[in-house]
């Protein structure tokens, strides 16, 4: 399936939980960053409109979770626009813990330093 070549190829190893976690506390914290929730609030029913899973809004709740967890996950960048769009072509093809730990890998090989704990083992 193009979810494990995804995780094979970008090295990622999903540490079982730790998604769920920043979730739970990006949950909680979301209220203390109104701007932050405003803009992925925003940007998501922007993100891949012609795909039937973002225009029927099925797929949009999966990536403002992400996003809101990468948001507490690296707490010094946070969410930027244009992150949307990768996080959602990543959800289009795998579950969102999977998505959550390649996007984690993909942003530390950007970043060069990759930001917050990745999420993997």
């Amino acid at each position: 399936a193009r979810a494990d070549v995804w995780l094979v190829l970008s090295g990622t190893s999903v540490r079982a939980g730790y998604y769920e976690q920043c979730v739970r506390a990006a949950t909680a914290a979301v209220d203390d960053d109104d701007v932050l929730r405003r803009q992925i609030d925003v940007d998501c029913p922007r993100t891949f409109p012609h795909v039937r899973a973002f225009a029927d809004g099925t797929a949009q709740p999966a990536l403002a979770r992400l996003l809101r967890a990468y948001a507490h996950h690296d707490a010094a960048l946070k969410y930027t626009q244009g992150m949307n769009y990768v996080a959602g072509l990543l959800l289009i093809y795998m579950s969102e813990e999977e998505a959550f730990g390649v996007f984690t890998t993909l942003m530390r090989e950007a970043d060069g330093d990759g930001g917050g704990d990745d999420g993997s083992a």
